[in-house]
């Protein structure tokens, strides 16, 4: 059957894919409407490749087989490639960390099974979207990068007075350890924050452990910033 008709999208956005969106996807590429309008013609071949920390590459036929992966810190998962072959369509999906996109598919078909799985995968991709992703546009990242560079030099010109005693705010290596250990926690934060989380295995504990941490930051962060308005508040009104 000729293929012609083709949907390509490449998206940059951090995203957790856990058992159970494999599973829907694995559905999507070989299940779904196409096979029920053109019946077993329609199936298509699914192939899974997983590449770890370590830098090896594994192949898989089954999602089942990815699912139990132990996925251990010392040979996490950093990306995985999904290809889909049949007579009627084919399809290429590809999850990883880094290069740019973080998330990428493409179908070949008719124009009615390219809609249709595009439609698809657009729904599945969004079900995997974390809700930092924002940050994953270059203007924003841009923005967050200057804010990040500036803000432990605004906060040693502004806040320092009131931390540290006037000999000790003169000393030679105050001020440069002051931001430079800001930007160094400011790194440390950003690691929460991670662009590809695979939740499989020893991954899901990981994911669990650093949405703990963000939330910890985070309301530590929402604290202090309330704090700040209420002591600044109270100096004025007192």
């Amino acid at each position: 059957m000729l293929l012609n008709s083709e949907r390509r999208r490449p998206l940059d956005i951090a995203f957790v894919v856990d058992a159970e969106n494999l599973k829907q996807l694995a559905a999507i590429l070989s299940e779904g409407e196409p096979i029920e309008w053109f019946g077993d013609e329609a199936k298509a071949e699914v192939h899974y490749s997983v590449k770890f920390s370590d830098g090896g590459t594994v192949d898989f036929n089954s999602v089942e087989d990815i699912i139990m992966q132990p996925n251990a810190k010392e040979r996490s998962i950093i990306s995985l490639a999904v290809t889909a072959e049949g007579q009627m369509y084919s399809a290429a999906i590809v999850l990883r960390g880094t290069p740019s996109p973080s998330v990428e598919y493409t179908v070949k078909s008719t124009q009615i099974i390219v809609v249709y799985m595009a439609q698809k995968l657009d729904e599945w991709v969004s079900s995997m979207r974390e809700w930092y992703s924002l940050f994953q546009v270059p203007a924003w990242g841009i923005a967050l990068l200057a804010a990040a560079f500036y803000v432990p030099i605004f906060l040693w010109n502004n806040a320092s007075p009131y931390l540290f005693t006037e000999g000790l705010r003169t000393g030679k290596w105050t001020r440069t350890c002051f931001i430079v250990g800001l930007w160094v926690i400011e790194y440390l934060i950003v690691k929460l924050f991670p662009r590809a989380t695979f939740a499989i295995g020893h991954g899901k504990k990981r994911h669990h452990f650093f949405t703990f941490l963000r939330n910890g930051v985070l309301g530590m962060f929402i604290l202090s910033v309330i704090a700040s308005v209420l002591a600044n508040w109270m100096t004025r009104k007192f």
